[in-house]
This record gives structure tokens, sequence and C-alpha cells, in this order.
């Protein structure tokens, strides 16, 4: 009721609670991305592409994890631990997961194709590419805006 009654939009709040985890996520994300592509030696195209797998991975958990928490709140908790193991909790692991799991399913053929190039065992297929490309972007897009609009609304809608 206090977040009802204040005045400030529901919106506010949730994109506050996004900056808020997204800050050391990135932080977090970038250091990974840049030691492991260092410590491996990574070559050019893989290091642009862990690194931005990487910091797209870190935007999408966090931006599911506010939706979820929008979506299945539980004002009433005793224990924080309580959150976790929530039904809620559940979903936004199950949905990370699933996520995380897609999203390396998606940039494997990519990454195929350029070690093939490399080692001359194959050739780069544009069309492979585009799909790849096009597959990604689209599960961003539902990763992005699917949990933050139906928390939005959910929370608009709570009474």
């Amino acid at each position: 009721w206090v977040l009802r009654s204040a005045p400030i939009d529901i919106g506010v709040v949730m994109r506050e609670k996004l900056v808020f985890s997204m800050i050391p996520i990135l932080a977090i994300s970038m250091t990974l991305a840049l030691m492991t592509n260092w410590i491996l030696a990574a070559d050019r195209f893989t290091s642009w592409l862990s690194f931005g797998a990487l910091i797209t991975v870190g935007l999408a958990i966090c931006v599911m994890g506010v939706g979820f928490g929008a979506l299945f709140p539980n004002f009433a908790v005793e224990n924080i631990h309580q959150i976790e193991s929530s039904v809620g909790g559940f979903v936004y692991m199950a949905a990370c997961l699933f996520y995380v799991w897609i999203t390396i399913a998606v940039l494997a053929a990519p990454m195929q194709m350029h070690f093939a190039e490399r080692f001359g065992t194959g050739v780069w297929d544009p069309r492979v590419a585009f799909y790849s490309g096009a597959g990604w972007l689209t599960l961003n897009l539902v990763a992005f805006i699917l949990p933050w609009q139906l928390g939005r609304r959910a929370l608009e809608n709570h009474e």
C-alpha cells in the first residue's frame, strides 16, 4: 500500500530496482568476460561474441528478476529465504536456466562456423549466422519485454 499511495509511478519503482541490481551484475559480467577472454587468449570474434552475450545475459537476468518479482510479489515474508523457495522464485530460476540454455544453443552455431572456418574444415554460412542472430534477438526481446510487462501489469493491478 505504501507504493500505491506514494506519488510515484510503479514503472519508476521498477526501473530504480533494475538500475540498483544491474550495476553489480554488469560489473561482474564485464569482469568475467574480460578476464576469461584474456586468460584463454581468445580471438577477436570469440571475445566480442562472449562479451556481448555475457552483458546481454546479465541484463536479461536482472530484468527477469525485477519482472518476476513484481509478477509474484510476496509482501508477508518472515524470512528472506522464503522468497527463493516460493513459486515465483522457482519460476524465475527455471526461466533464467531456460534462457541461458537457449542462448548457448543459439550462439553455438556461429561459434562452430567460426572455428570450422578458422581451422579450414568449413565455411561461414551467412544464412546460419542470420538465423542465429534473429533467434538471439527474438529470445532477448521476449526475455526483456514479457516478464517486465507482466510484472508491471500485476503490480498495477495488485490490491
